[in-house]
């Protein structure tokens, strides 16, 4: 059979497949006066009619393929008013559906490969980032280059174990990455922010001198004007909603779960707790050493020590490898970063913070639920001279 004629008969079933349900369409809307619909819908049925019959016609001659330019054009116009009438008539949910699949794919593609937003949940980059800036975050930042010297990097929690048994987790992990219990979807990794202190080739050595830590790099020290000076106090908040682990048969997710912690925030001891410049400090929050009665605080260019008592700023002299990037949170008081980690993974390097979009002084990690539990402060908590500040 001829390519022109069997494309014409695979559109003609399609059609006369969907033509009940057209006509009880319109006769649906002309019954329910709904007259702008009916007429729309009226007419382009009426000229696929036609146009359908017209094409039928032409076929039926016995020199019908010298007309094949006519009934091109005739059968792409009756594939046209087919479509228009489809669209048209389709079930308002499977319009919904379908929107809902577009909408979610190109925001996927796009949190994925170009931008997106994150909440900075740790003080670990004080005062560069503070807890609850909302980051601005470009990925396309590093798709033709490097990172570069004191970038603020963002990147996948290097310690994290992805799924590879199951090729479904691994996807979902990769690209998605939110927990989806009752479908036993795992989440993802964290995305970290850090700023990067040596590129493939450098040597970075940390030494500790007069009793401080220090850098060096390629054998020069750094003046890292950047690293936060503040001392940091001791506060407990609390967070989420729920005390149960679950509701039914279902897993209440992790950032609804109501929990006390323990934070770390930067202070300025010259000044009232009402009037600190990073964070507004209860002084019902404020923990207190059970021995001294004392606040408990931290004094910053202190040596940082682990659970095993070594000393994280002192190490090196080391050559950073290729693919691999050493990098360093603002405030080296309360961050865990390649002094712990060692190197990163170039793969794991996801895009580079470029500047703050907003800001809000919450442990929050959805700024609804700081608005449910405070709403007569919600607008104070908001941190207006932190709004579009880029990120240096």
């Amino acid at each position: 059979m001829d390519k022109l004629k069997r494309h014409f008969l695979k559109i003609q079933k399609s059609y006369v497949q969907r033509r009940p349900f057209f006509e009880r369409k319109i006769v649906r809307w002309q019954q329910k006066k709904k007259l702008a619909l009916y007429n729309q819908a009226k007419l382009l049925f009426d000229d696929a009619q036609s146009s359908e019959k017209e094409i039928e016609m032409v076929f039926a001659t016995s020199d019908w393929k010298l007309n094949r330019a006519f009934l091109k054009v005739k059968i792409n116009a009756f594939e046209e008013l087919f479509k228009e009438l489809a669209l048209l008539t389709q079930v308002w949910w499977v319009k919904w559906v379908q929107a809902t699949i577009i909408i979610c794919g190109v925001a996927l593609l796009l949190r994925n490969f170009a931008f997106g937003v994150y909440h900075v949940p740790t003080s670990s980059s004080e005062p560069t980032l503070l807890v609850g800036d909302r980051v601005w975050g470009t990925k396309y930042s590093y798709l033709l280059l490097d990172p570069k010297h004191r970038d603020m990097a963002m990147f996948d929690d290097p310690l994290f174990v992805y799924d590879e048994k199951n090729l479904i987790q691994t996807i979902w992990q990769k690209y998605i990455g939110f927990e989806i219990s009752l479908l036993s979807l795992k989440p993802g990794p964290k995305t970290i922010v850090k700023r990067v202190i040596a590129i493939p080739g450098d040597v970075i050595e940390g030494k500790i001198e007069d009793g401080k830590p220090v850098l060096y790099r390629n054998g020069k020290k750094l003046p890292e004007v950047y690293v936060n000076t503040y001392p940091l106090i001791v506060l407990q908040k609390e967070v989420g909603f729920f005390r149960d682990e679950k509701i039914g048969p279902i897993k209440i997710p992790d950032m609804l779960r109501a929990k006390n912690k323990l934070v770390r925030y930067s202070y300025d001891p010259k000044k009232d707790f009402e009037e600190q410049p990073f964070y507004f400090i209860n002084y019902q929050d404020v923990r207190y050493d059970p021995v001294t009665g004392y606040m408990k605080t931290y004094k910053q260019q202190v040596p940082v020590c682990n659970l095993e008592g070594k000393v994280l700023d002192s190490f090196g002299p080391s050559i950073v490898p290729n693919g691999k990037y050493w990098v360093m949170g603002d405030n080296r008081r309360n961050s865990e970063d390649s002094r712990v980690w060692g190197f990163i993974d170039r793969e794991r390097i996801t895009g580079k913070a470029t500047f703050i979009l907003w800001s809000l002084d919450s442990e929050e990690p959805i700024w609804f639920f700081e608005f449910l539990k405070n709403p007569f402060r919600f607008l104070a908590s908001l941190r207006w001279n932190r709004f579009f500040k880029r990120i240096s």
